[in-house]
């Protein structure tokens, strides 16, 4: 860590992160840009798919790749080995914040949901992304930027007047969720930091911002 990390607002917090793609990942980024030890956990052998977009080699990671994890350390660990969750467990017991863009109701299959972590972790922010929240009819499914862009009507205020909805060119829902969950973590990390009892969770989704 040097001169400039340690004057950094973040600086000697641990981030466990669970993410891939791209809403996950640039919230995390946006932790370590603040100063944060962000770890990032991957699939052995593959990685997080988005190293692959693009012409880069995987080895290298995509410059979008890059980009959404810049300022992390990496590590490749299988989540459905028990191994693998042994060692998961180990870096979020050892976190400030863990943060996740799972399905909901994934890791606590494994026992490394909230309720399971924060009894044993009563200090960590546990910050969960899914793209239609944590309930409701569309819990369960996967959301993608296209996806969340075309439910939540985003595509239908762009493109020109009387033709068919597109996609606006940036990713705004993942870019949109990113930040929210960033904002919302750091400020679940400094109420933890001055009371015990706090014991956040955050869970964006199109309509509603992520609570604390």
């Amino acid at each position: 860590m040097d001169a400039t990390t340690r004057r950094r607002p973040l600086a000697g917090i641990r981030v466990c992160d669970l993410t891939h793609q791209a809403a996950g990942p640039w919230c995390t980024t946006l932790l370590g840009d603040m100063g944060a030890d962000v770890v990032k956990v991957e699939k052995p052998g593959r990685g997080d798919g988005i190293r692959y977009a693009g012409d880069v080699p995987p080895e290298v990671g995509s410059y979008n790749f890059q980009g959404l994890n810049r300022n992390k350390r990496s590590c490749a660990i299988d989540l459905q080995t028990p191994r693998g969750r042994d060692l998961i467990e180990r870096l979020a017991l050892a976190s400030d914040v863990l943060v996740e863009n799972l399905r909901p109701g994934v890791l606590d299959r494994y026992d490394l949901g909230y309720d399971s972590l924060a009894a044993r972790n009563p200090r960590l922010v546990y910050c969960s992304i899914t793209a239609f929240g944590p309930t409701g009819p569309l819990a369960q499914a996967p959301g993608m930027d296209l996806i969340v862009q075309a439910r939540s009507g985003l595509m239908g205020l762009t493109g020109e007047p009387g033709g068919p909805p597109i996609k606006a060119a940036p990713p705004t829902p993942p870019t949109a969720f990113s930040a929210r969950s960033s904002s919302a973590s750091v400020r679940a990390a400094g109420s933890a930091s001055s009371s015990p009892c706090s014991r956040p969770s955050s869970r964006p989704s199109p309509t509603s911002p992520p609570t604390c």
